[in-house]
């Protein structure tokens, strides 16, 4: 396959992805496990999908990544009432942004910022910003700082990242190893020592990587159990992942988007099952966007 069509099915699979699993996930969040999961029920997307848009939008405009302009874009969303579903560390930095705050100072801090709200909307950066670099570290962590002044929201950023640069251009590689990769390129932390751990036997389950970390909207739950799931693609098929994944209980729609954006930065997007993609709201407008941000990516790379 062409580098550029390769690049257009790993972008526009991430953000597609990513909104399956989020659509999917949105109606058990909260439930406990075992869930008795079915696709069948309505689907909605929440701010894991409209921030991962936001991002998007800015990074597009402006053809630059900027703390700056993608919080402008997230007061934006958030005025407009485009927002649903935001966790107390997110909904505060957006109450405040709106209100005038510098993105850098905004929001919650401490252990309480531990939240998913960074890592589950990195994703557009994987295809700009290279974690090897200094700089774009740098750069990663201001984004994720608009909401989350917290290494271990960072790290766990940094891990979405890595998992789903590993999934795109990595692809001769093989997804179980997917944990020990991303585990390798991460500062000290809850999440990477999670991920180190699981790395050095077995691979566990979806279910037994549930049962030994938990399923919370913290960061160090939900990433390395979503890097897990995405690294069982070959033994389960997509559809199968997220399933599994929601199965589990806890922060369902987080756990399953971040899953399907690694996932369907492998597989692409010509690879998504057909009957999920087409139940998502707002498909075709989500499309649009990714495409654009394809574009620009492809510009960058040229």
């Amino acid at each position: 396959m062409d580098p550029a069509d390769t690049m257009y099915e790993s972008i526009v699979g991430c953000i597609l992805g990513g909104a399956i699993g989020d659509a999917l996930g949105g109606a058990y969040e909260g439930q406990s496990a075992p869930i008795t999961v079915n696709f069948s029920n309505s689907m909605q997307i929440s701010d894991d999908t409209q921030l991962t848009l936001a991002t998007c939008e800015a990074i597009i405009e402006t053809h630059r990544i900027d703390p700056v302009t993608i919080a402008a874009q997230f007061v934006v969303w958030f005025k407009q009432r485009r927002l649903t579903g935001g966790g107390a560390s997110t909904l505060k930095a957006l109450q405040e942004l709106a209100a005038g705050q510098h993105w850098a100072l905004a929001g919650a801090k401490g252990d309480r910022a531990a939240g998913n709200g960074a890592a589950m909307r990195i994703a557009p950066l994987s295809f700009f910003c290279n974690p090897a670099n200094e700089d774009d570290r740098i750069l990663i962590r201001d984004i994720c700082r608009i909401t989350h002044h917290n290494e271990e929201a960072y790290v766990a950023a940094l891990a979405v990242l890595v998992a789903i640069r590993y999934a795109a251009f990595d692809d001769e590689s093989l997804m179980r190893r997917l944990p020990s990769t991303v585990a390798a390129q991460l500062p000290d932390s809850v999440t990477r020592d999670r991920l180190k751990e699981i790395a050095g036997g077995d691979l566990p389950t979806i279910p037994q990587m549930a049962d030994r970390y938990g399923t919370t909207g913290y960061a160090a739950d939900t990433v390395p159990l979503a890097i897990v799931g995405a690294s069982q693609l070959g033994a389960l098929e997509f559809e199968q992942i997220l399933h599994d994944l929601i199965a589990c209980g806890g922060d369902t729609d987080t756990i399953a988007s971040i899953a399907g954006q690694i996932v369907g930065a492998r597989v692409g997007c010509e690879d998504l099952p057909r009957h999920l993609l087409e139940t998502v709201p707002a498909v075709d407008s989500i499309i649009e966007i990714a495409e654009s941000l394809n574009r620009l990516a492809h510009d960058a790379r040229s």
